[in-house]
């Protein structure tokens, strides 16, 4: 979930447009260190996920509805963006041994004795 705590304004790099979509470049050097593949990047209060990145930008592809919808159709290069970034979820951890589980309002151990 963000937490809608712009981070960083960032610079629109480049937008390609792809037809159907566009492939949005965005400069952010202090949201892009550690940011890997697959990231959650909020782009104007827009989430994208990140393609691919560098040093000091990002880039993600956009769907044309997405582009209709939101301000990000009317983006250029030049263009100033609040930028938030949403850290992956995190695998739940299971138990080291398992015990009961609950299961349509009834108790059931997990390994019968």
């Amino acid at each position: 979930m963000f937490t809608g705590i712009v981070e960083e304004l960032g610079e629109v790099v480049a937008v390609d447009d792809q037809g159907d979509a566009a492939r949005l470049t965005v400069r952010g050097p202090q949201l892009t260190t550690g940011t890997a593949n697959g990231d959650s990047i909020a782009v104007n209060g827009v989430c994208l996920t990140v393609s691919s990145h560098t040093a000091d930008a990002f880039t993600a592809d956009v769907m044309r509805e997405t582009l209709t919808r939101s301000s990000l159709g009317a983006l250029a290069p030049g263009a100033a963006v609040n930028l938030a970034f949403r850290p992956p979820r995190r695998p739940s951890r299971r138990p080291s041994r398992p015990g009961p589980r609950r299961r349509d309002g009834h108790h059931r151990l997990a390994h019968p004795r």
